[in-house]
C-alpha cells in the first residue's frame, strides 16, 4: 500500500468547510418525548469515510461539516404493540411494523438545538472533531461573511421547519438530475419539474447562506455531489476569492444526453463557478468538458481548463474515491463476523457455489440484466443447477418509488425458482432489506463470486468491499463494464450487461477457476483494490486542489485591472481616447447573431463616457454597418467602426466613411471556392460576405471536428492568397479573410492621427486579432505616435474622414511626454500577449467603465 500523504505537502488552508447532501447518520425522533436517535447511514460509506478522516485528532485541518439532516422517521410508541415509525421520506423502506405520516412533522427550535447537539456527541464518540452545522432552512436573519463563528450560534435564529421542507428541495436532483447522469432521459411532467426547479434553487441557497456565514478567508470548501450542482455558483456571487472545490461523486453522461435537460444551462453555469471540477474517472470529465463545449459554446484547453463566460478559470480533473480497505479486513476478522461466516458456510454446503449481489433498486443497477444473465447460466451450463445460488441483495432508492421494478425483479426471480427450484434446492434467494454492516461483510466474505451489473454506475463500494472480504478466501469479481470501478479494478473479469450469454459465460469461467488462476488474479485485485485509502483520496484532492488553483494563477501573464490601477491617471488627463472591441470584449462572444445585440448597460455604459468631452470613445467592430447603425447610430458623440474599418463613422461626424473603395478584392472567388468546399463537409456552418471581407463561421456546428476543419481550412487558403495583400484571421467560431490595411492595428494608428493629442489611452480587446491593436500602443513619446511611420504611413489611400484633421505637433516644452497607455485583454489567457492587463470578463470591463 502507498504511505500516508506528507501534511506538509498539503496545504495552507486552516479549514476546510465539507458541504454534502446529508450527515454520515440516519435520523429518527420520537414523536412524544422529542429524543432523537441515529444509525449510521449504510450508503455512500466511502464519502462519508473520507470526509470523516478530515476530523481525525491527526488531520493538519479544522474540519467543518455542513449538511441538511435528510429524511427523519418520526416514531410513535402505542399501546400493546410495539412502535410504529412514521417515516416523512417517501423513498425510504417501509417494513411491515411502519405507517406513513398522513401530514407533514414540525421541528421546532428546541427539535432543532437536541439534534445539534446529539449530532455532535454521534462524531464525538466515533474520534471525529469535526464542527457540525445542520441546515435546516431559511435563516432568519440575513449575516455577513465569516460572521457566526460557532455552529451553535445557527440556533439562535431557529424557526419552525417541516419535514416537507426537507424532502421537496432535492426531488429536482433525485428525479431529473439523477436519470440524466445516469443515461436516462427525463420523462416527467414539465410543470411537476418547474415546481421542483424552484424549491431546488431555494433549498440550495439555505447551504450557501451557512456556508457563506461560516466561511474566514483562506477556507477551502469542497462540495460534494450532484445534488449540490448550484451551489458554487450561490457561494461565489458572495463570496467572488473563495476556493472552491466540486467533486461529483457520481456518473456524468455525453452531451448529447445532458442537453435534453431544460435547465442545462444553469446548472453548468452553477457547478462553473468552482475553482476545480473533479470526477471519478477521466471519461466523466471528457465528457463534461464536452458538454460545456457543446452545450455552452465555452473553450476547453488542451490542459483540461475552461473558461467561462463569467471570466473564470476551472481546472478539471478526476481522482477516483476508495474505501478503507485494512478497515474493512479488520471488521471481518472480528469475532461476531467470522461466527456469521461459519453459519454461511453450514447453510451453503461445501460444494454449492455462492455468487452475491447488492443494488439499489434502480434500473441503472441493472438488477434484470444480472438475473436474465443468471437464467442463461442454467440453461447453457446444466451442471450448475443445484451446485450454485444467487444471494440477491435490494434496498430502496432515492426519489420516485420503484414499485413497477421491484414488482418485475419479484417475477422474474419467481419464475427462475420455479423453472429451476425444487423443495431442496432455491436458485435465488432475494432480500429486500438492508443488512447489518456484520451480516453484510460476513455475506461478501463467505461468497465465492461478486457480480456487479449495473448499466451506469461511478465508483461501485460493493466492488471493492468484496476485495477487502476476500483476502483470505480469493473469491472472483464480475464487474459491468459500464461501472466506473472497471476501469480502477482492471483485473476483474468485466462484462456487457446486455449480453447475457457472454454474460453467463463469465460466471461459468469464473465459477470453475482453479485456485491458483483464483489466487493470481486477486493479488492483482487487491493492489488495485488498495491503492489508496479514502484518507489518501481526499488529502490527495485537496493537495491537488491546490496545485492547481495555483496553476490556474501563475499561469495568468498579465496582473488583473482594478479601478485603483487607473482612477488617479483617468481623472488627471485632459484628453482620453477609448478604443474597444465589440464582440468578446463589450459583450459574451455569441454563438448566435441574435444574441451579439449590446445589453442596455452597456449602452448605458458608452454614453456615459461619450456625455464627459474630454472622453473620445471609439467602438470597432467585424459587424455590418447595419448592425451598427441599428444599435448606436443614436449616441452620436460615439466613433465607430464597422466591418474591421471598412467603413466609420468618426465622433460627430453625422456620416459614414467607406475606406475601401480603391482596394483590389479579386481574391473573394478564390476565398468564396475554398469556403464553400468546407461548408460542404462542416454541417452548421456557413459563409458570411461582407463588403470587404469573406467569413466562415462554424459556431453551430460540432466543436471538435469544426475546429479541425478551420485548421485545414486555413492551411489551404495560405497558398492560393500568397499573392494577395490580404490577412487571414482565426477567431472564436470564424475564419476570416480581409485586406491588411483592415487589420485593427491599421485602423488604430489611423483613429490616432484623427484624435490628435491625448494624454491617457484606454484599448481593450479579447482575441489574437486584438494584438494588432495593442501593439500600437507601447511606451513611447506622443510624438513618436503622431509624425513616425507608424500613423498614417501604411498605405497610400487617403482616409476621407481624416479631411478635417489638425496638425497638432506638441509644443517643444511636450515634445517627450509619454502617453499613459492601458492595454487590457478581456478573458482570462495564460499565452503571451502585449496587454498589460487582463479582466476576467466583458461584464467585469462594463464595470469598471461604470466606475470611472
Amino acid at each position: 500500500m502507498h504511505s500516508e500523504p506528507q501534511k506538509n505537502d498539503a496545504i495552507p488552508y486552516q479549514r476546510v468547510i465539507n458541504v454534502s447532501r446529508n450527515f454520515q447518520l440516519k435520523a429518527s425522533i420520537e414523536k412524544e418525548s422529542r429524543e432523537w436517535s441515529f444509525q449510521p447511514r449504510s450508503s455512500s460509506a466511502a464519502l462519508y469515510s473520507a470526509i470523516a478522516s478530515l476530523g481525525n485528532t491527526d488531520s493538519p485541518w479544522e474540519s467543518i461539516l455542513i449538511a441538511s439532516p435528510g429524511a427523519i422517521q418520526v416514531t410513535q410508541n402505542e399501546t400493546m404493540s410495539s412502535p410504529a415509525v412514521v417515516n416523512v421520506n417517501s423513498s425510504s423502506n417501509v417494513l411491515s411494523s411502519q405507517r406513513r405520516s398522513p401530514s407533514s412533522t414540525v421541528f421546532k427550535p428546541t427539535d432543532q438545538a437536541s439534534f445539534y447537539k446529539k449530532a455532535c456527541q454521534f462524531y464525538k464518540d466515533r474520534n471525529i472533531v469535526s464542527k457540525v452545522v445542520p441546515v435546516w432552512g431559511k435563516l432568519s436573519s440575513k449575516f455577513a461573511p465569516g460572521s457566526i463563528q460557532d455552529p451553535s450560534e445557527f440556533l439562535k435564529y431557529a424557526s419552525d421547519v417541516g419535514s416537507n421542507r426537507l424532502l421537496e428541495g432535492p426531488k429536482y436532483a433525485d428525479n431529473v438530475l439523477w436519470d440524466v447522469l445516469h443515461y436516462r432521459i427525463p420523462t416527467i411532467d414539465g410543470f411537476q419539474q418547474q415546481i421542483w426547479w424552484k424549491d431546488f434553487n431555494k433549498w440550495t441557497q439555505y447551504f450557501a447562506d451557512y456556508v457563506v456565514s461560516i466561511y474566514q478567508p483562506g477556507d477551502l470548501i469542497l462540495i460534494h455531489d450532484y445534488s449540490l450542482f448550484l451551489l458554487p455558483k450561490l457561494i461565489r456571487k458572495q463570496l467572488p476569492d473563495a476556493n472552491i472545490v466540486f467533486f461529483l461523486h457520481v456518473p456524468f453522461c455525453t452531451s448529447e444526453i445532458f442537453r435534453c435537460l431544460p435547465k442545462r444551462a444553469e446548472i453548468l453555469n452553477g457547478v462553473l463557478a468552482s475553482n476545480v471540477i473533479g470526477f471519478q474517472t477521466d471519461s466523466y470529465a471528457r465528457h463534461f468538458l464536452s458538454t460545456c463545449v457543446n452545450a455552452l459554446g465555452l473553450e476547453a484547453t488542451s490542459s483540461s481548463y475552461i473558461d467561462t463566460s463569467d471570466g473564470f478559470r476551472a481546472a478539471i480533473l478526476s481522482s477516483h474515491v476508495n474505501i478503507d480497505v485494512p478497515h474493512v479486513y479488520s471488521i471481518c476478522n472480528k469475532p461476531i463476523v467470522q461466527s456469521k461466516i461459519a453459519q454461511l458456510r453450514h447453510l451453503y454446503h461445501r460444494n454449492m457455489k455462492v455468487i452475491v449481489g447488492r443494488d439499489r433498486l434502480d434500473k441503472v443497477c441493472g438488477i434484470i440484466h444480472k438475473l436474465r444473465a443468471f437464467r442463461q447460466l442454467l440453461v447453457k451450463y446444466p451442471h450448475w443447477r443445484k451446485r450454485v445460488i444467487l444471494i440477491q441483495i435490494t434496498s430502496s432508492t432515492v426519489g420516485n418509488s420503484n414499485s413497477d421494478l421491484e414488482m418485475q425483479v419479484e417475477n422474474l426471480v419467481t419464475e427462475i425458482n420455479s423453472e429451476f427450484g425444487s423443495l431442496d434446492y432455491v436458485p435465488i434467494h432475494h432480500f429486500h432489506q438492508l443488512l447489518s454492516v456484520e451480516e453484510y461483510f460476513a455475506l461478501l466474505s463467505a461468497a465465492d463470486v461478486a457480480c456487479v451489473s449495473s448499466i451506469r454506475d461511478a465508483m461501485n463500494t460493493m466492488a471493492l468491499e468484496f476485495v477487502a472480504c476476500q483476502k483470505k478466501n480469493k473469491g472472483s469479481l464480475i464487474l459491468s463494464e459500464f461501472s466506473g470501478t472497471a476501469e480502477v479494478l482492471i483485473s476483474a473479469s468485466v462484462v456487457n450487461p446486455y449480453d447475457y450469454a457472454g454474460f453467463a459465460d463469465t460466471i461459468n469461467h469464473c465459477l470453475r477457476k482453479s485456485i491458483k488462476e483464483r489466487e493470481q488474479k486477486f493479488s492483482s485485485l487487491w493492489m488495485q483494490a488498495t491503492s489508496q485509502s479514502s484518507q489518501q483520496w481526499i488529502y490527495k484532492l485537496i493537495s491537488r486542489s491546490l496545485n492547481e488553483i495555483r496553476s490556474v494563477k501563475s499561469r495568468m501573464t498579465t496582473p488583473s485591472l482594478t479601478i485603483s490601477d487607473i482612477q488617479k491617471n483617468y481623472k488627471e488627463a485632459k484628453k482620453r481616447l477609448f478604443i474597444l472591441d465589440y464582440d468578446g470584449t463589450l459583450i459574451q462572444a455569441a454563438r448566435n447573431s441574435l444574441d451579439a445585440a449590446p445589453t442596455d448597460r452597456v449602452l448605458r455604459t458608452l454614453k456615459r463616457l461619450v456625455s464627459d468631452s474630454r472622453n473620445i470613445v471609439w467602438v470597432l467592430s467585424g459587424r455590418s454597418k447595419m448592425f451598427m447603425e441599428e444599435w448606436m447610430d443614436d449616441i452620436s458623440e460615439l466613433g465607430l467602426s464597422s466591418e474591421h474599418g471598412s467603413i466609420i463613422r468618426p465622433p460627430m461626424a453625422g456620416e459614414w466613411y467607406n475606406n475601401t473603395e480603391q482596394l483590389d478584392l479579386s481574391w473573394k472567388d478564390t476565398v468564396r471556392d475554398i469556403f464553400q468546399y468546407y461548408v460542404e463537409r462542416t454541417q452548421g456552418s456557413y459563409i458570411e460576405e461582407k463588403r470587404n471581407s469573406l467569413s466562415w463561421y462554424y459556431q453551430n456546428a460540432n466543436s471538435a471536428y469544426s475546429r479541425f476543419q478551420s485548421l485545414q481550412c486555413q492551411a489551404n487558403l495560405e497558398g492560393p492568397l500568397r499573392q494577395y495583400d490580404v490577412e487571414i484571421s482565426s477567431g472564436r467560431y470564424f475564419l476570416e479573410v480581409h485586406p491588411n490595411y483592415l487589420n485593427k492595428g491599421a485602423i488604430v494608428k489611423r483613429i490616432l492621427k484623427r484624435t490628435g493629442r491625448t494624454d491617457f489611452i484606454f484599448c481593450a480587446g479579447d482575441d489574437r486579432t486584438d494584438e494588432n491593436m495593442f501593439e500600437v500602443f507601447l511606451p513611447m513619446p506622443f510624438d513618436y505616435f503622431i509624425h513616425s511611420n507608424l500613423v498614417g504611413d501604411d498605405t497610400d489611400y487617403v482616409d476621407p474622414s481624416m479631411s478635417n484633421v489638425e496638425d497638432e505637433r506638441p509644443h517643444h516644452n511636450k515634445a517627450n511626454s509619454k502617453i499613459i497607455s492601458y492595454r487590457v485583454h478581456v478573458g482570462l489567457t495564460d499565452t503571451s500577449t502585449l496587454a498589460d492587463y487582463h479582466l476576467p470578463s466583458p461584464k467585469d470591463l462594463v464595470d469598471l467603465l461604470l466606475s470611472l
